[in-house]
């Protein structure tokens, strides 16, 4: 190899030479001086949807990642982060995982009106399983059955009148379950649901065929929020406590 041919060889090395100093590297650019590398690539962000997955994933650890400096935080019953330790000069933290619930999981509709046979099924599939579900159901499936159906309403409570069998013969007085305590699906399945407070109300969505419908409004000023926010963070701290993240809510 002849002189000239090493000396291109050396120039092209010399003009792709990176060094780091400090932690920042630097690199020649083509006037042949040194220039700091501003680039930073960053991982792209992972989206999950249930806070098993962001166990699985910490605990698989495929990246060898250092957990004691990351930060899982919970920003509210639906939406979750994994952040990793500060990094870069800007010092910030890098979305390693973001979870949220799927938007195609079912949420029962607060506020809006349902005839009796729809209600009882949003009740029984998009509730969890309680003793005062129980009790709606029961109340509202002998609503459904009656032939005729009266309501007095002073506001507070209802008082349904329904008339029962072929002859309509029986007649029962309820009053509707005013305030009853329910757990609806409204945050991670990993978690036991919160429950908290709703107002159950009836009336003739009908009058005519003497329809009925019922719905539930939410009594509890939203606290249910922080409820699962709590049992978000008590299910991380748990099931990541040998990985010691840092949950934060």
């Amino acid at each position: 190899m002849d002189r000239t041919a090493v000396e291109a060889m050396e120039a092209i090395v010399g003009r792709s030479m990176k060094i780091e100093v400090d932690g920042k590297i630097f690199a020649r650019d083509g006037r042949e001086s040194f220039q700091r590398v501003l680039y930073e690539p960053e991982p792209e962000t992972v989206t999950i949807h249930t806070l098993t997955g962001l166990v699985d994933f910490v605990r698989a650890n495929v990246d060898k990642l250092d957990f004691k400096k990351h930060l899982a935080v919970v920003k509210s019953p639906t939406e979750v982060f994994l952040l990793s330790a500060l990094s870069g000069e800007g010092r910030k933290r890098d979305e390693i995982i973001h979870i949220e619930v799927d938007d195609k999981m079912r949420n029962y509709t607060f506020g809006q009106y349902q005839e009796i046979e729809g209600f009882i099924i949003s009740l029984t599939s998009l509730f969890e399983d309680s003793p005062d579900r129980e009790k709606v159901i029961k109340f509202v499936s002998r609503v459904h059955g009656g032939t005729g159906f009266t309501l007095s309403d002073d506001g507070v409570s209802q008082i349904a009148e329904v008339s029962k069998g072929v002859s309509g013969a029986l007649t029962e007085n309820e009053t509707a379950p005013k305030i009853v305590s329910l757990k609806p699906f409204r945050t991670f399945r990993d978690i036991d649901q919160p429950e908290s407070s709703f107002l159950l109300r009836l009336k003739l969505v009908d009058e005519e065929r003497k329809i009925v419908g019922a719905c539930l409004y939410e009594a509890d000023g939203g606290r249910w929020r922080n409820a699962a926010i709590k049992g978000i963070q008590e299910f991380l701290e748990k099931n990541l406590a040998k990985e010691e993240i840092t949950v934060i809510a």
